[in-house]
């Protein structure tokens, strides 16, 4: 899967998503197909698919070719490869068996192009022809490890123990789960999700979109935008290193949720409602997505937060088609900002997409997860004195009511935190809601002090290393943050992390006088991009 340096993410929240003109860029998406010599194909895989199903063909260099309907004719763009069922909602389903070794402890994935499988049935997160497939047809040497036939990685997204081996491409199995890397949440078999994994995953390929990158601490745009609400549009032609990137063979995706302290839910603060995550998520949660070339169209295959009509949107304008698929453009952050106004059951880990390119071949890519909470203060205290405890929903620290510090003199914050959370996958034993380990903590100050909330001035950026400090072993100086160490486990109020920030240190030589008030990000960022973050509100007595 497509790896992506860590994103100075304030850029991400600051920015705005990318409009897409409707009309025009359709129509070019779709004469630049149209005039695209298109790739070599193979003869075609025909099968019987259950009803609600579609069938995906992964070739070892990473490409996807997918079928619908219930006959299908697939024909792909190399002559051997692995199959796998999606279902019509966008959802990973099953890997395709086609044979099995040493007593069903190894199952047989490879198969030959021009290949008659027959109707093929789903059992338990796996599907298998009803009739046997030849031999000669077969390609052994494609092989996961398997109980009872079945490979250890269906039905869990690949989210299993498994010892790798051979090559690690997005087109190949590399943890011999069942699973090739573009459709496995955990390419390398460690337990670990590859978003939070820089030694995991199809990572180390030079067919990888190269990311934007802000140096830490740059200052981000003046005036950022409120969560969940668009600046407006970019305009000009598509630009940054994304743009015509055709070489790459899957696209990673990243979860952006940034909320202020009014509008901050975690599940470890009691009382949430399933209700009020959705309600929330709708609102504010958003979705980055690579754009792997000039002209690519992205097909969701039904999931309701990217397929025409549904509830995405892109600088406030609904998704267009072209037709049919949606038109990627890339935006300022060097991606496209999609708003997803989905629940937290329409967007989760194992929805996959894939774009597809002016030349008639598609890449592919499924989602890792999604943030369903922020972190979320849990006490504070100033300057070493007393601490105090955060009740939500919050009524202190935000911009009504700042969080006061001393008027004048260094202002030092230690405060505990709750981890994010997101939703557990359910074959794996995952409880409903997870608490999110392996994230980069980091404050972020995108503008200056300012005494009216309509004005305001630059700010210093992400704070310099220097301005951290913990005791806490969890935590530890990494990058421009402090690394979680603690692995995924179910939400619990107990599960905290404790630091302190000196917000003098962050600042530098940008002044902060008596009656102005600051706003500071706690960002919880992942290896390769995906930003949670909460807004607090402090102002100098």
């Amino acid at each position: 899967m497509i790896r992506r340096s860590t994103l100075a993410m304030t850029a991400l929240a600051a920015c705005a998503p990318l409009a897409l003109a409707l009309t025009a860029s359709s129509a070019t998406a779709a004469d630049s197909m149209a005039k695209t010599k298109k790739v070599k194909r193979y003869a075609a895989i025909t099968a019987s698919v259950p009803r609600g199903y579609r069938m995906a063909a992964v070739c070892p260099n990473g490409k996807v070719t997918v079928a619908n309907g219930r006959r299908v004719s697939l024909k792909a763009t190399c002559p051997v490869m692995t199959l796998h069922l999606l279902s019509t909602k966008g959802k990973y389903r099953a890997p395709v068996v086609m044979g099995t070794l040493s007593n069903g402890r190894w199952a047989v994935m490879g198969v030959r192009a021009g290949t008659a499988l027959g109707t093929l049935r789903v059992r338990s997160g796996v599907a298998k022809p009803t009739s046997t497939v030849s031999t000669s047809r077969t390609v052994s040497s494609y092989k996961a490890r398997a109980k009872k036939g079945n490979p250890i990685g269906a039905r869990k997204l690949g989210l299993v123990k498994s010892k790798p081996s051979g090559r690690n491409r997005p087109g190949l199995d590399y943890d011999k789960d069942g699973l090739p890397g573009v459709f496995d949440v955990d390419d390398n078999g460690n337990m670990i999700l590859d978003n939070f994994d820089q030694r995991g995953g199809a990572a180390k390929s030079s067919n990888q979109l190269p990311p934007p990158s802000t140096p830490a601490g740059s200052p981000t745009p003046v005036g950022p935008a409120t969560p969940g609400s668009p600046v407006g549009p970019a305009t000009g032609p598509a630009t940054g290193p994304a743009s015509g990137a055709a070489a790459t063979t899957d696209i990673r995706l990243f979860s952006n949720y940034k909320l202020d302290m009014s509008q901050s839910l975690n599940y470890n603060q009691g009382g949430l409602t399933q209700a009020l995550i959705d309600s929330t998520m709708q609102q504010h949660q958003g979705l980055a997505i690579p754009v792997a070339g000039t002209g690519a169209l992205l097909d969701c295959g039904g999931l309701t937060y990217c397929t025409y009509g549904g509830t995405g949107s892109a600088g406030g304008a609904p998704w267009p088609s072209s037709p049919g698929y949606g038109v990627l453009s890339v935006g300022p952050t060097g991606d496209f900002q999609l708003q997803t106004g989905a629940t937290s059951s329409q967007i989760r880990s194992g929805d996959v997409l894939t774009e597809v390119m002016p030349d008639g071949s598609r890449i592919g890519g499924m989602l890792n997860f999604v943030f369903g909470t922020t972190p979320a203060l849990q006490s504070y205290s100033v300057n070493g004195g007393a601490a105090a405890t955060v009740a939500y929903p919050a009524t202190v620290g935000t911009p009504g009511n700042p969080i006061t510090v001393p008027a004048t003199g260094p202002v030092s914050l230690t405060m505990t935190y709750w981890r994010p959370q997101r939703a557990g996958i359910p074959a794996t034993g995952e409880a409903a809601w997870m608490d999110i380990g392996r994230l980069n903590y980091s404050a972020d100050v995108p503008n200056g002090p300012s005494a009216s909330p309509g004005s305001p001035t630059s700010g210093p950026g992400r704070c310099a290393m220097s301005a951290y400090s913990t005791s806490d072993p969890s935590l530890s100086a990494a990058g421009d943050g402090l690394q979680d160490s603690e692995a995924d486990r179910a939400a619990n109020p107990a599960n905290t992390l404790t630091f302190t920030i000196d917000l003098t240190a962050c600042l530098g030589t940008t002044a902060w006088n008596s009656g102005e008030t600051l706003q500071v990000d706690i960002q919880a960022r992942s290896e390769y991009g995906d930003n949670a973050a909460q807004k607090i509100s402090f102002r100098r007595a």
